[in-house]
């Protein structure tokens, strides 16, 4: 109980993580510098702990190194021209150092600095940010710069580093990138990376040159995390592919030249090869994996020796691509509108006709108006209500016509012909007309193959073809293909794959899914927006397919048989 009717107050206790010890006044913890997770009385009980607590610190002192690393940083690494006030551009030819202040500054400024001296006729040129006067030689600049070092200036520092590493001085240089880079220079760290990277003046060593192009990424420099981000690709085996789409993606501004010659001020994503890690260029083209579109590769060779590595991935992004497309729902059923009336057509099939001439799916609506205006004119020749052309009263006929349509490599034509050809008993036959059909993209052809895979008729049974075939005809909008997906996903005791498959069958108006869909509500597998949701869009398919001249045709019994 506390004094005052005061309410209680949660409090933390610090406790030593070796000993339990708690803080007080006397005793200060400090916390582990590594993971920040736990707090030690001193060095000794830090020790004792060491061996328990190594894993975790490790784990965490890595997650928030990648916290830091893949920060968006709000500006590159060159800051803003202290004239202008506006972003450095990345490319160095567009900026400037003066050694007298070491600062950089756009050319803008530095041209507009200049052509006001010229006007006013001066002589000796200023330095734009600082006034000093410009030194002339090369000895003038040297001492100006040799001030800035002296002063432990990081950019001067890190100047002085280049030219002692272009006169051959590569240790000396490695000792002024240290020191500009212990004061904050991101341009020291990549140097430092580049030298370790390749041995110039120093041991070579990957680890630190790693390290060097992670600061220096940290600091917003771009070239260094493209350098990691060629690193990252080069270890893709290493599973860091989510990784390195992170890092390429944070590439801020690079004006590089791309395989077309353009230059452009947005992010940019340079292609590497998965395998030997060549970037694209004008003579080397990389082509995606054709299976999860997640990697490139420059040749069949590259391909097939990183395939090892990367076949557990591609497998795993190829299987969530295919379900993406199979689960998105489609905008129209497979049937698509009327070519007259231009409204959906109704999925029942008494309600729409094909005739044979042009292939053409049309309503009864616009067929009831059309015969009925053809009777009223007192014509005796039936006409197609969409080609025009007179309608044959025979078997042969329409057949005839369907041949033209199916050697012109009509999708619709050869469907028809594959139909007839299996009523007749062709099987294997209508199996070629409905492989064909398919392959132009008819949504009924990869239905009625799937059937035919099923039940082994025409071809030899297999289950996963199949399935594959009625996936294509679901993908197309055909609601009865969805339908038969669905009942296979709940004999295969996967409900929520199901479930899915019937809203998208019963938003396109499929009556069969929604009634299964009802016979799961109250089984909990279907959650009541969802459900509300199903039956509104359910109404809005089945009513955008009706008309006034639908209702007449219905009306006088008028249905395609």
């Amino acid at each position: 109980m506390m004094s005052g009717g005061e309410e209680p107050v949660d409090k933390m206790i610090m406790c030593c993580a070796s000993c339990g010890i708690a803080a007080n006044d006397d005793i200060k913890l400090r916390q582990c510098t590594a993971c920040y997770l736990v707090r030690y009385c001193g060095v000794k009980c830090q020790k004792q702990h060491r061996p328990h607590h190594k894993r975790e610190c490790k784990k965490r002192a890595a997650e928030i190194r990648d916290d830091l690393l893949f920060k968006q940083p709000e500006i590159s690494h060159l800051g803003d021209c202290p004239i202008c006030c506006l972003p450095l551009p990345i490319d160095g030819r567009k900026s400037t150092m003066n050694p007298c202040c070491s600062t950089i500054i756009c050319i803008g400024c530095n041209f507009a600095n200049q052509k006001r001296e010229f006007q006013a006729g001066k002589k000796e040129s200023q330095c734009p940010f600082c006034r000093t006067p410009l030194a002339s030689t090369a000895e003038g600049q040297e001492l100006h710069l040799m001030k800035r070092v002296e002063a432990n200036d990081p950019v001067a520092l890190w100047q002085k580093g280049l030219r002692c590493n272009q006169i051959g001085e590569r240790e000396r240089a490695i000792e002024y990138y240290m020191r500009a880079a212990g004061l904050g220079d991101m341009q020291a760290h990549f140097n430092l990376a580049i030298a370790y990277h390749k041995g110039r003046g120093v041991e070579r060593d990957e680890k630190r040159a790693i390290y060097h192009w992670e600061e220096a990424a940290i600091g917003g420099d771009p070239g260094a995390r493209f350098n990691l981000g060629v690193n990252d690709l080069k270890n893709l085996s290493k599973g860091r592919k989510q990784r390195l789409q992170i890092q390429l993606s944070l590439v801020l501004g690079s004006v590089l030249m791309m395989s077309g010659g353009e230059e452009s001020d947005d992010k940019v994503v340079i292609m590497c090869c998965a395998s030997c890690g060549i970037t694209a260029n004008d003579d080397i083209k990389l082509k995606k994996c054709t299976a999860c579109n997640c990697v490139r590769y420059c040749g069949v060779k590259c391909q097939k020796e990183h395939r090892p590595q990367h076949k557990k991935e591609c497998k795993k992004r190829a299987a969530e691509i295919r379900d993406e497309l199979l689960f998105k729902q489609p905008e129209s059923s497979h049937l698509g509108d009327c070519p007259i009336c231009c409204l959906p057509l109704p999925l029942d099939p008494r309600n729409f006709l094909m005739n044979p001439c042009c292939t053409k799916t049309i309503c009864i609506g616009c067929n009831f108006a059309n015969q009925k205006r053809e009777f009223q004119a007192g014509k005796k020749e039936n006409l197609c209500p969409f080609c025009r052309t007179p309608l044959t009263t025979t078997d042969e006929g329409s057949e005839l016509h369907l041949i033209k349509r199916a050697e012109a490599n009509d999708p619709i034509g050869l469907f028809k012909m594959g139909d007839i050809c299996c009523h007749r008993g062709e099987h294997e036959r209508s199996i070629e007309y409905f492989t064909r059909a398919a392959g132009l993209g008819v949504a009924i052809s990869h239905c009625v193959l799937a059937m035919a895979y099923q039940n082994g008729q025409g071809v030899e049974r297999d289950e996963k073809r199949a399935i594959y075939h009625w996936e294509e005809a679901a993908i197309g909008g055909h609601p009865g293909a969805r339908f038969n997906l669905g009942v296979n996903d709940l004999k295969n005791r996967r409900a929520d794959r199901a479930v899915r498959h019937y809203i998208i069958a019963a938003n396109l108006g499929d009556d069969g899914s929604l009634e299964q869909l009802k016979k799961l509500y109250p089984l909990g597998l279907v959650s009541k927006d969802e459900f509300a949701a199903t039956l509104r869009a359910h109404k809005d398919a089945v009513d955008e397919t009706k008309s006034k001249q639908r209702d007449e045709a219905e009306a006088a019994n008028f249905y395609s048989i």
